[in-house]
């Protein structure tokens, strides 16, 4: 054994899980290398690095598309408002309109 090629604890190893409790590895130099996920039933590699980084960016990704949609939303409601408010106004118009000819006694000429 080379004990110059053994990962020091708290560092990020890139691997395979071969599903037999071993970790396939490729060290500095290309070679392939097999790392324990436990040794005597004490867990010493776990996935936190990879699967974290890849869980945290499906979340932010998750996020920044529900944060869109929510903005296309208020947007649409925000159209909706103003041509509610353009009828409005228009409707409110012509009603002024209909009674300064009704009272304008020249409209009876």
């Amino acid at each position: 054994d080379d004990l110059g090629e053994l990962a020091a604890f708290g560092s990020l190893v890139l691997g395979i899980d071969e599903g037999d409790g071993w970790l396939r590895a490729q060290n500095p130099s290309g070679e392939i290398r097999f790392l324990p996920m436990e040794i005597q039933g004490v867990p010493v590699l776990s996935r936190t690095g990879a699967e974290r980084q890849r869980e945290a960016l499906q979340e932010r990704r998750r996020r920044k598309e529900e944060a869109e949609q929510h903005q296309r939303d208020l947007e649409a409601w925000q159209r909706r408002a103003a041509e509610a408010e353009r009828l409005h106004q228009e409707r409110r118009r012509a009603a002024q309109a209909h009674r300064e000819d009704a009272e304008d006694p020249k409209a009876d000429l």
